[in-house]
């Protein structure tokens, strides 16, 4: 049986898991990528080791966006019903952070694992219970803590790319770990 499919509706499933989890899949795929194009331009081992770390930040701080999204969304905009996530057993960093606070939580994620009709009653009031504990703000520092480490990460590479394109890789960290909500 996949890792993943162990971890779907496991209430017990540690935020240490859920970063090795995304750490290796959308964090490894921007961290290959930027190495990628580093080995394709040539740039030196010190460079193209930098900017596969700047990616693998990059990545992670992306899927936990993507993660924030899918409880804050509309329907429209996140491609997804919001609360797909919890619906389906996938309990991402915001849902994570809040059952460590909110014990109901963990019973109402309980009742939905042993729901064999709709789920979507059940999953949205989980998910109004994430964004009531106070997980989006978490959240949103989560994903500045990564925001800075793409940034700090950048230094390494100076030599390697040269002050524009650090300053191209620094807009495209800001844009794309940054969210109109925090």
């Amino acid at each position: 049986m996949p890792a993943r499919a162990l971890m779907v509706f496991d209430a017990d499933r540690g935020e240490e898991s859920y970063f090795r989890a995304i750490g290796g899949k959308t964090g490894a795929l921007i961290d290959a990528a930027c190495r990628t194009g580093a080995l394709a331009a040539g740039l030196d081992a010190t460079t193209t080791r930098a900017l596969g770390r700047f990616g693998h930040h990059l990545g992670v701080g992306f899927q936990l966006l993507d993660d924030m999204l899918d409880l804050t969304a509309s329907h429209v905009s996140a491609g997804k019903p919001v609360g797909h996530d919890i619906a389906n057993g996938v309990y991402t960093y915001p849902t994570l952070w809040a059952l460590r606070r909110d014990p109901g939580l963990r019973r109402l994620l309980e009742e939905l694992a042993r729901c064999e009709g709709p789920r979507t009653g059940p999953a949205g009031e989980a998910a109004h219970r994430v964004r009531a504990s106070g997980a989006l703000t978490a959240t949103r520092r989560a994903i500045a803590r990564r925001r800075e480490r793409c940034l700090g990460i950048l230094d390494e590479a100076v030599d390697g790319i040269g002050p524009d394109g650090v300053a191209l890789l620094a807009d495209l960290a800001i844009a794309v770990l940054s969210h109109p909500g925090g």
